[in-house]
């Protein structure tokens, strides 16, 4: 893992047009997010294909942070990020971005709780993050019934019961983003 932090200053700094000035502001290091990833699994990568696995942090507003150290998972499955500014943050672990196929992010627990989808406040150092993976596809089947319309226009939209493990987007059928009501 990284071993410099990123300093960060979060006051404002007001300087006067036209006029020379010195300013001394206190810098801290930024938070960092640390856990480990899961592979569960038949097949998990073998712990050398580890670190070309990236972990991904975004501002959750979009914000351009502009280039931060790329974060990798480590041979042991760890992994921390470089210091973060006070916000909120979307993570993400893509192993096919580094040519291994076939795993998908189920769930992202932090302290116990699951977080997969919801930003993530970081203000100060967040430790204990647990991301799985799985290798197994999950697919629902059934019948809509008691519907007035033909067949193929039907559409059966699934998401989490759950509200804070909802994204802003859900996927249809004929994948056409749609924004969530």
């Amino acid at each position: 893992p990284s071993a410099e932090p990123t300093w960060i200053v979060d006051e404002p700094v007001f300087v006067e047009p036209g006029r020379p000035a010195t300013i001394d502001v206190a810098l801290r290091p930024g938070g960092r997010v640390s856990g480990r990833v899961r592979f569960d699994g038949a097949s998990p990568p073998e712990n050398d294909r580890l670190p070309t696995i990236p972990v991904e942090v975004r501002p959750a507003d979009g914000r351009d942070l502009g280039q931060l150290p790329q974060t990798r998972v480590e041979k042991d499955g760890t992994f921390r990020t470089a210091g973060l500014p006070p916000g909120d943050y979307m993570i993400f672990v893509r192993p096919s971005s580094a040519g291994i196929a076939g795993w998908t992010m189920t769930s992202m627990r932090v302290g116990g709780q699951e977080t997969i989808g919801a930003a993530l406040s970081i203000q100060n150092d967040v430790s204990d993050v647990v991301i799985t993976l799985v290798d197994r596809v999950t697919t629902i089947a059934g019948a809509v019934t008691g519907v007035q319309a033909s067949a193929d226009r039907t559409r059966a939209i699934v998401f989490p019961q759950n509200r804070t493990q909802r994204s802003q987007y859900f996927i249809v059928p004929d994948l056409q983003r749609v924004k969530q009501a």
